[in-house]
């Protein structure tokens, strides 16, 4: 099953400028993300709103789950279920609120907005992201961390970066790649060889070139 990782916080706490920070940083890492946006007071989405400040920012997925959006047979669908019947394709979803559900989550804390510290009352909580200083249980990360806060993404929902495979020889000696060239060759080789007839699920690529 594909991670999951909510980003919960008070309204205007700063959620959704947090998962528009990260996204190229894990991009740049090779990481595909879908973005979940918890919508519940509303029933569309508009040029410039959250849903394409996060497609602008990386998403390889947006979904929006509001009061009719992503309805099935008449009842409200829940972020399990879209990550299980809709989500394909990435290494993480990142969800936005939803603070609720049984799944990790990464508090943003803002003075002055909302009713304190979710950390203190929630549970699922595994950090806090805050420009004030907290005492709490978990790890605290300023925003500015966004490069710490990838890292503990990668390292407690992801297990680690995404494992591609992908391996380059040249001249019959290894060459090592980061996780940005490595992700880079990962999604470009994908991307033409499932285009190919028969070629929609493959396991293994093995691509030989040589200058003539």
């Amino acid at each position: 099953m594909i991670p999951l990782v909510c980003i919960v916080g008070w309204s205007r706490a700063g959620k959704t400028s947090l998962i528009e920070r990260l996204l190229p940083v894990l991009k740049g890492r090779g990481v595909r993300v879908a973005a979940v946006k918890h919508h519940p007071h509303g029933d569309g989405d508009q040029e410039g709103k959250d849903t394409e400040r996060l497609w602008r920012a990386g998403a390889e997925r947006v979904f929006l789950l509001g009061r009719e959006e992503m309805r099935v047979r008449g009842r409200g669908i829940s972020l399990q279920e879209i990550r299980e019947r809709f989500v394909k394709g990435v290494d993480l979803v990142i969800a936005e609120g939803f603070k609720g559900e049984r799944c990790p989550k990464i508090e943003v804390f803002r003075r002055g907005v909302g009713e304190g510290p979710l950390v203190e009352r929630e549970k699922g909580i595994i950090a806090v992201v805050s420009k004030e200083p907290l005492s709490a249980r978990v790890p605290v990360f300023h925003p500015e961390e966004v490069e710490r806060i990838a890292d503990f993404i990668q390292e407690h929902i992801l297990k680690g970066r995404p494992r591609r495979g992908v391996e380059l020889s040249v001249d019959g000696e290894a060459v090592p790649l980061n996780p940005f060239v490595e992700g880079l060759f990962y999604r470009t080789l994908e991307a033409m060889v499932t285009s190919l007839k028969g070629c929609e699920a493959p396991k293994e690529v093995i691509l030989r070139w040589q200058k003539v």
